[in-house]
């Protein structure tokens, strides 16, 4: 025999509505408890293998491992003698070039030729006016190619100079050119960072390509986890973040950062998901390959 019990169905709402508020309030504690992240693990955030980008020999190093370095700073030269040759005669050839274009001596030369004939071939009408045998018809059509000759020279002038301020606009281009030639042939920072490795040595031959040095960035580190899938469903991207590493001089140091990934794949083993937060080192008390611990403090979610 089987016994059955009847529950009014106000008790029943009343249970679930308890089991509601109760489910409510274990989330809200959840969302609102810090996350611990165990093993931990420092990484670099930027770091370059820093390539020669045109071929010859390598001038020179003009720093060592170890050397902080600024992002433009010039860490090393490939020969570029012949390519500031071609820069420095580009360079006069610009100069020839800006004074062609701005001379208009020949425009000038050619109206004041116009206004010269012009007066020639009024007086001619003038005279043939006066007394028509004086100045044949013949002279008078002379005078009249003369002042269309003039005119046409204005044009010529006009198009030559045209022409100059073509070429010098092709000649600042040869000048461009050659400033990025020279500039190809030095190896510069392209991060701000420590020189950790260098590959080649002054006088070898390198090849466009071939890493010459290799710089990490310390100033700001990572540090990677994992948590559970559950977890990453509060937003806790932006949420402080607190790194405790083990340290030779300091045992319990932490470190302040922020979270700034948290990843959308879920591992199908674990059921985790890789975060990770950013942390200034100003003063690089922290390096990479450090293990620790983190604390992620994910924002309170606000109850309906």
């Amino acid at each position: 025999m089987t016994l059955r019990f009847l529950v009014p169905s106000a008790c029943l709402a009343a249970i679930v509505g308890v089991d509601c508020a109760l489910a409510r309030a274990q989330e809200d504690v959840t969302s609102s408890t810090p996350i611990e992240v165990k093993a931990v693990l420092v990484r670099l955030i930027d770091e370059a293998d820093v390539p020669a980008r045109e071929a010859g020999v390598l001038e020179e190093i003009r720093v060592r491992e170890g050397d902080v370095v600024r992002k433009g700073a010039i860490l090393a030269r490939v020969d570029d003698t012949l390519a500031r040759l071609t820069r420095d005669r580009a360079a006069i050839e610009l100069e020839i070039a800006e004074r062609e274009a701005e001379n208009d001596v020949d425009i000038r030369y050619a109206r004041k030729k116009v206004e010269v004939a012009q007066a020639e071939l009024d007086r001619g009408l003038e005279s043939r006016r006066a007394f028509r045998d004086s100045v044949s018809q013949s002279e008078i059509e002379s005078l009249q190619l003369a002042v269309e000759r003039s005119r046409l020279e204005i044009e010529q002038a006009e198009h030559d100079r045209t022409v100059a301020g073509m070429t010098r606009a092709l000649k600042r281009n040869e000048l461009d050119t050659g400033e990025q030639n020279v500039a190809r042939r030095k190896v510069a920072a392209p991060i701000d960072g420590v020189v950790v490795e260098i590959h080649r040595r002054g006088g070898e031959w390198v090849q466009p390509g071939d890493r010459v040095l290799r710089i990490v960035r310390m100033d700001r580190l990572r540090a990677e986890g994992f948590i559970d899938a559950a977890q990453s469903r509060a937003e806790i991207r932006g949420a402080p973040a607190e790194l405790r590493v083990l340290l030779p001089d300091d045992p319990q140091a932490t470190f302040a950062g922020k979270v700034v990934f948290v990843s959308p794949e879920i591992d199908p083993v674990n059921g985790q998901v890789r975060v990770w937060a950013e942390f200034d080192n100003p003063d690089s008390r922290l390096q990479p390959g450090l293990r620790g611990t983190m604390t992620l403090a994910p924002p309170v979610s606000a109850s309906p």
